[in-house]
């Protein structure tokens, strides 16, 4: 809380330097303190709610189904920290209570949520770093395939996977992105999304 409090405040005050997508991003995956090497479930999924939205806005439709899927997981996961705030304050204490009542299986478990959402943000990641990498290169279909297949692939059955084969022959140019998160053909723009996209990606 104290470092993002800090970050806006420092955003606030810059009178130079262009703004980017990431940067009217409150809560943010590098923002997060462990607790006793816990990761805070409050913080981690304040992090989480702004995923799917940056998935769509780099994504289009292509990835419509994965960002319903992420924001169904947000919120299972959101509920079961309702239900039991106080067992569930840490993710690791969300599932030790699932562990503890033989509940990891069962139909909306939270550990099921966790395990999907983990494997969802590694795809954005994947994506958004190779997208940030990619300088010389505008179709990001390769790309987003490469980045399919270093995540979610191996966890998809035949069924999901052809619909992520046709996905990314949709996804967007790769200059049609970074307009979408701040680029408005001037460099440092280019150079103020290229780092943004990086800061935030890595840190998920």
């Amino acid at each position: 809380w104290y470092q993002r409090r800090v970050r806006e405040a420092v955003v606030s005050t810059q009178s130079t330097g262009p703004c980017t997508y990431f940067t009217g991003i409150a809560d943010r995956f590098e923002d997060l303190c462990l607790r006793e090497d816990a990761i805070p479930s409050v913080a981690f999924l304040d992090a989480c709610v702004p995923v799917p939205k940056l998935l769509l806005t780099v994504g289009g439709k292509a990835v419509l189904p994965l960002s319903m899927d992420m924001s169904n997981n947000i919120q299972k996961l959101k509920t079961k920290l309702n239900l039991h705030p106080s067992k569930s304050d840490t993710l690791q204490a969300m599932v030790h209570l699932e562990i503890g009542t033989g509940t990891t299986l069962a139909k909306h478990s939270s550990c099921t949520a966790l395990l999907w959402l983990y494997r969802e943000l590694n795809f954005v990641k994947e994506l958004l770093l190779a997208v940030a990498s990619a300088t010389t290169q505008s179709d990001m279909s390769p790309l987003f395939s490469e980045s399919y297949e270093r995540s979610l692939k191996s966890h998809h059955n035949m069924m999901s996977r052809s619909m992520y084969n046709v996905a990314a022959k949709t996804i967007p140019y790769r200059e049609d992105i970074l307009r979408a998160l701040g680029h408005d053909g001037m460099d440092n723009t280019d150079r103020a999304v290229l780092t943004d996209m990086k800061t935030y990606a890595t840190a998920i």
